[in-house]
């Protein structure tokens, strides 16, 4: 089978897709852990547990409550 154009050798098309999605979700719960974090006034090792948390009491994956709090700036005041 040909390799499509600009991928790396053994690497299909919903390989390279999965990864991005990965690194996409890494960098959103990332950016979210830090912004609850600074929220919260805690360390982000804590923030990771409360977005665990709201993950968990939203029903929805990690990854998309992550980017629920991005989307949403945080929601409230500081």
């Amino acid at each position: 089978m040909a390799e499509a154009e600009g991928t790396q050798p053994g690497m299909h098309g919903a390989d390279l897709d999965d990864l991005r999605d990965a690194a996409r979700d890494r960098a959103v719960l990332s950016e979210a852990r830090v912004m609850l974090a600074r929220r919260l006034g805690v360390p982000p090792g804590e923030a990771l547990q409360h977005l665990i948390w709201l993950a968990r009491d939203l029903d929805m994956g990690l990854a998309e409550a992550a980017a629920l709090l991005v989307r949403d700036g945080g929601g409230g005041s500081a």
